[in-house]
């Protein structure tokens, strides 16, 4: 028949179909509607009609079926695909929560060493205007010594002293002070 089916469930087909024939009987073929005598092609046609509807609707049923197996494979594949998301999410938050935990680590760090570097510059700007202040003063004193020629205002001279043995006992200490040391700020 060309679908494979036997010629048995051709006959249980056809009579699903056609349930006034009566195709093993040959009396079936004598009487037709009201009595009256089919003929032979018209109970061919009607077989045939038959059988290419059980066909049609066989069709349908294995177009149905591959539809619906599709459908799962496609459910299947998409439950697939979710779960690898899922796990790259849970790895992604994992990732996260480690940079967060890194986060204030390196942040202090960063805060730290931002105030050791400004310190320090702040430090060797305060060396340099102190040594131009020494320097300048030592000048002045130069200069107003030569000008009185020892005999200059005793005051001048004393603050002078004063100013000037304080930044040199500042030399001495922040000498002793510029190794840096550990600051730790929170």
């Amino acid at each position: 028949m060309g679908c494979g089916l036997s010629s048995k469930e051709v006959k249980a087909r056809v009579r699903i179909f056609l349930p006034e024939l009566e195709v093993d009987s040959p009396k079936s073929l004598e009487n037709g509607e009201g009595g009256r005598l089919i003929a032979p092609q018209e109970a061919f046609n009607r077989i045939a009609e038959a059988v290419h509807e059980a066909i049609r609707k066989m069709d349908m049923a294995k177009k149905k079926k591959l539809q619906i197996e599709e459908l799962e494979r496609t459910v299947r594949l998409k439950v697939a695909e979710a779960d690898v998301f899922q796990l790259k999410a849970k790895e992604a938050k994992r990732e996260a929560e480690r940079l967060q935990r890194i986060a204030p680590a390196k942040t202090d760090k960063s805060k730290e060493e931002y105030t050791s570097s400004y310190l320090k510059l702040h430090l060797s700007e305060t060396e340099a205007e102190k040594q131009y202040l020494f320097e300048k003063i030592k000048s002045q004193k130069s200069s107003r010594a030569s000008q009185t020629s020892g005999s200059g205002d005793p005051v001048h001279i004393l603050g002078y002293s004063k100013i000037h043995d304080l930044l040199h006992s500042y030399n001495v200490s922040s000498k002793s002070e510029s190794q840096p040391s550990e600051c730790h700020h929170h």
